[in-house]
């Protein structure tokens, strides 16, 4: 993964917090805290992956309830971004109007936002994705340097185009989400995102984008990465088909 932070290059320990109430942030740096002592707490939360779902919206009052009363100050921030996302090409961007387009195309949240975008020079493409605007202004008020990407952007970021394998169908997924993707000579074929609401749905889903795309059930493969409960139970179903 590509993380640039700066001074703080040779940190080898990056902390996760994975804020799904107060209580259980306050509780997890409490324990940090009396583990690691202040010092080396501040040196984790220095480079910081705050993930966030997209329909907790307390996280900027958690958030900013948590720099206060344990006094963290860094220099830099990464935020890692789950939200949806919308992709268009880098020629595209510069065309468009990418908030209202975002705003067109992703009418599932009620909460002010702001619409943001990642490029990934080496696809040629840019992901449009939104950020809640109260997080957004804790980060900017406690954080002088600050870096938000989605995480398929990172995902993408990763892959080397020209080494990609064609008539192979990728679902990544993260944070109950399965992002589907596919290349073809070196060129992104296929991106869709979906809810991983169960074994059942993402096997229909896997198979549709499948036809979709012409591939053979007995030929072509499925790839599956990063992480989901029931990740067993799919290979058991895909593998029935």
């Amino acid at each position: 993964m590509d993380t640039v932070i700066g001074k703080f290059e040779d940190v080898k320990c990056i902390m996760t917090l994975f804020f799904k109430s107060e209580k259980l942030m306050l509780m997890f740096l409490k324990i940090v805290l009396n583990i690691f002592g202040h010092a080396y707490t501040l040196l984790f939360v220095m480079v910081a992956f705050v993930i966030f779902r997209a329909d907790n919206l307390s996280i900027a009052a958690n958030m900013r309830d948590a720099l206060k009363e344990f006094g963290v100050k860094a220099d830099e921030v990464v935020v890692r971004v789950a939200t949806p996302s919308v992709m268009l090409t880098l020629d595209a961007l510069e065309e468009e109007d990418a908030e209202k387009l975002y705003k067109m195309t992703v009418t599932t949240t009620e909460e002010e936002i702001v619409v943001m975008n990642n490029q990934v020079l080496q696809m040629q493409i840019a992901l449009l994705f939104s950020v809640s605007k109260d997080l957004m202004t804790v980060v900017e008020d406690n954080f002088q340097q600050y870096e938000v990407r989605h995480v398929m952007a990172e995902c993408f970021s990763s892959i080397n185009p020209s080494d990609s394998k064609d008539r192979i169908l990728h679902a990544y997924f993260y944070d109950k989400m399965m992002y589907v993707y596919a290349f073809k000579h070196g060129r992104l074929l296929f991106y869709n995102e979906y809810e991983a609401v169960s074994s059942q749905d993402c096997t229909f889903l896997l198979l549709s984008v499948y036809k979709q795309l012409g591939y053979s059930q007995l030929k072509d493969e499925i790839v599956l990465e990063g992480e989901v409960a029931f990740k067993d139970e799919l290979k058991d179903l895909l593998t029935e088909f």
